[in-house]
């Protein structure tokens, strides 16, 4: 695992959305609150509702602390940036797993997207990369808590490729758990 861990760190691919734009997905360093903050500066109050289950105004310095400690061993997490005309690289969307401490086979996913990048494939693109250092950590499944009205993320799900279940974990929320024995 550790070997896994240090490999995971280093990596960088380029992807192709819908639309022909190339972004580039690469991991969250530990500690990359810039990303985190310019990310969630261009999220919408829906998306931050489905993504959060709540109205947000800011990440606070707890949010920032946990969601910026990466170890790619318990916490990964895989940040995707938009090639901008004047070259720089602008974060646009993270994806993450935290390995469940009641269930260590199995990890919690979830992503955030910025709007205008919502409904391009980032989200399937951070499935797939997340599915396969997932399943190569050892994991079996992640799971998902998903808002009912949050179609765009439980289509990503459904359409993953990976065998799905789907329950009633209240009357808003649905438990997405999705197998990585693939």
């Amino acid at each position: 695992m550790g070997a896994m861990a240090v490999a995971q760190i280093d990596f960088q691919v380029v992807e192709k959305l819908k639309d022909g734009r190339e972004v580039i997905l690469r991991p969250l360093r530990d500690g990359d609150r810039k990303t985190l903050t310019t990310v969630w500066s261009h999220l919408s109050p829906l998306s931050i509702y489905h993504r959060f289950f709540s109205p947000k105004k800011a990440l606070s310095e707890s949010d920032l602390s946990y969601l910026s400690h990466v170890d790619f061993k318990q916490h990964v997490a895989l940040t995707v940036c938009a090639r901008q005309e004047d070259g720089t690289e602008e974060p646009v969307a993270i994806g993450r797993y935290i390995v469940l401490d009641d269930e260590p086979e199995k990890a919690e996913i979830a992503f955030t997207v910025d709007d205008p990048y919502q409904g391009l494939g980032i989200g399937t693109i951070l499935m797939r990369h997340l599915a396969v250092i997932g399943k190569a950590a050892g994991l079996k499944a992640f799971k998902a808590y998903v808002l009912t009205e949050n179609h765009r993320m439980l289509r990503v799900f459904a359409r993953s490729g990976l065998s799905m279940t789907k329950t009633m974990a209240d009357g808003s929320t649905c438990e997405v758990e999705l197998s990585l024995d693939y």
